[in-house]
This record gives C-alpha cells, sequence and structure tokens, in this order.
C-alpha cells in the first residue's frame, strides 16, 4: 500500500450511489464474506460484515425506506454510505474479483452485460474516492513542503 493511502486508511469517505449499485456492491461483499468464512479469514468476513452493516443502515434511515423490493429504498434512488477508505478500496478490490470469476464462468450475452457493473462501480468508486482524497493530500504535501524548506524572511 502506497503510503498515500496507507495514510488515508481510516479516512471515513460518504459516497452517493444508486441503490440498484449497492445492492450489487452487497451482493458482491455476500459472496466474500461467504467464501471468507468458509477459508477461516476472519479479517475479510468482518470488513464484509461491516461494509454491508454500513450498507444496511444508509438504507434503513433513508427517507424511502421499504418503498422498493424487500425493504429497500427504490433501485433508482440515491443511497448515501460513509466507510474508512480502506473499506471503499476493499470493495473495489472484491468488485473487480467477483468480475473475474464471473467472466470465467459466464455462459449468455445477459450475464457478460451485467458483469461490467461491477468494474463500472468499482470505477466509479476509484474516481470519487480520488476526488474527495486530493485536496487532503495536496495540503499534506504542501505541509511537508513548507517544513522542509524554510521560508525567506
Amino acid at each position: 500500500m502506497s503510503d498515500a493511502r496507507q495514510e488515508d486508511s481510516d479516512i471515513p469517505v460518504e459516497v452517493s450511489m444508486s441503490v440498484k449499485d449497492w445492492q450489487w456492491l452487497d451482493a458482491t461483499i455476500d459472496n466474500t464474506v461467504a467464501m471468507a468464512a468458509a477459508d477461516g479469514n476472519d479479517r475479510a468476513v468482518e470488513q464484509g460484515h461491516r461494509i454491508r452493516s454500513t450498507g444496511w443502515e444508509a438504507a434503513r434511515i433513508h427517507p424511502r425506506s421499504k418503498d422498493g423490493w424487500a425493504g429497500w429504498p427504490p433501485v433508482d434512488d440515491e443511497l448515501s454510505v460513509s466507510l474508512p477508505v480502506s473499506d471503499w478500496h476493499f470493495a473495489i478490490q472484491e468488485l473487480r474479483r467477483w468480475d473475474q470469476i464471473a467472466r470465467q464462468i459466464s455462459s449468455s450475452a445477459q450475464e457478460e452485460a451485467d458483469e461490467l457493473r461491477g468494474p463500472a462501480i468499482a470505477s466509479f468508486l476509484e474516481a470519487h474516492i480520488q476526488q474527495r482524497l486530493e485536496p487532503r493530500r495536496r495540503l499534506a504535501q504542501e505541509s511537508k513542503a513548507s517544513a522542509i524548506s524554510p521560508k525567506a524572511r
């Protein structure tokens, strides 16, 4: 992990996305948790549960909760979820990993079209997180630079 990424890992970042995209992410992380539990990977299980629980809470307090399928807000509504950067990176990694698995086993054009959703969500998340963290990183670099080179008086 790069120094900047390590420094940012605990910073919470709020992301708004469609409920449909969150449900895709939630299902992806559900797959990850199931496999991690079978493999005895407690860290991944805990991280996955934390991500999913945060999304469930966001759905629960959404003004239109229960107006959609199975108690969710409608799929075209926006859902705002705040997670630490490390959890977002984990979700991005898992979206890409499960996309690769799906590509290996897909058998229909519909499955292939659906597969593009995971990488699209991952790319969206990466861009959003980068955009949110860039001012903080720039400020940190400026602070380091000013501490290294004394100002002329």
